[in-house]
């Protein structure tokens, strides 16, 4: 199964010889049973060039949800197989559709081994990219065994940089021509808690004394339990910043700043914070209009992993 290619085949390359400063990203959005998914892929570089992609298992045209440029072509080639093309230019997207055979290599139990293709280059051997990334959302309640990056000839690559913030698992290269990740995942039982304006002072960033007690008890907890990391999400609500405006730009940033503190309380602790993630107002999960629902969307939230 790992002769697989997830997405098609790089046919046409850089317009004129040389090295460039370019960097390539893979993104995959995996449903959380695996039946299929959404990739994500996107090229920049420093000088325009032609790109093209033949899809080796015959993706029909309804699974290339998004391209951009607009200055782009799909057709159908007499042998059936799909071919996307992109005018001359310095960066593309497109979003890719994908089922679990396209992806999934095996399956046991609470593991799944996943492969994540950014493809290979053909008949141009000056495409090598200087940065490569490939990264996996990872669905909700799993979390990487293992992952190892493999080049277009499927050998291990060497010195990739992994990076896991959050729910994102990245494995880094450079200077490669082809990269794809295979990642062991296993389904984990996560928990998540939830504090809305107990944790600080009004109008602060600055935990409150309850708010010490409380993060105090959850560092102790995760002592005696079996969680091993942490992530933070923090929000906000709608309200524009007046006094804190000096010091944060936006509520975007006072909410990072507030979960920055949290996991600085935590740290000096002993627990593992593996992220820390603010997101402002968005993601309300209560209308803006009440007292309630401002306090209901200015929280906290804890996910636990074991």
């Amino acid at each position: 199964m790992m002769e697989k290619r997830l997405i098609g085949t790089i046919f046409a390359a850089a317009l004129g010889t040389g090295a460039y400063a370019d960097s390539s990203e893979v993104i995959f959005y995996p449903d959380p049973d695996f039946s299929q998914g959404v990739v994500h892929f996107h090229y920049e570089g420093e000088e325009p060039r032609q790109y093209g992609f033949i899809f080796d298992e015959g993706v029909g045209e309804d699974r290339i949800l998004f391209a951009h440029p607009a200055e782009h072509t799909i057709e159908k080639l007499p042998n059936g197989l799909l071919k996307l093309t992109f005018a001359e230019t310095k960066k593309y997207d497109y979003y890719q559709k994908v089922t679990q055979n396209d992806f999934l290599i095996a399956r046991n139990g609470n593991r799944v081994d996943i492969l994540v293709t950014g493809g290979e280059c053909r008949n141009a051997p000056d495409c090598v990219i200087e940065k490569s990334s490939l990264r996996v959302m990872l669905p909700s309640g799993y979390s990487v065994v293992q992952a190892k990056g493999v080049d277009h000839e499927l050998k291990e690559l060497y010195h990739p940089q992994r990076e896991e913030e959050g729910d994102c698992y990245s494995l880094i290269s450079r200077n490669v021509k082809g990269a794809s990740m295979v990642v062991q995942l296993e389904k984990t039982a996560r928990t998540r808690r939830v504090y809305n304006d107990q944790l600080f002072e009004p109008g602060r960033v600055k935990l409150s004394t309850e708010g010490e007690k409380l993060l105090a008890d959850v560092a102790e907890e995760m002592k005696k339990g079996g969680e091993k990391k942490v992530s933070i999400d923090a929000y906000t609500d709608n309200t524009p910043l007046q006094r804190l405006k000096p010091l944060y730009e936006n509520n975007r940033n006072l909410s990072e700043a507030r979960g920055r503190c949290v996991a600085d309380y935590l740290a000096l602790r002993g627990v593992r914070v593996a992220s820390v993630s603010g997101y402002g107002e968005e993601g309300a999960i209560a209308s803006n209009d009440s007292d309630e629902g401002r306090r209901e969307n200015g929280r906290i939230e804890l996910i636990f992993t074991p």
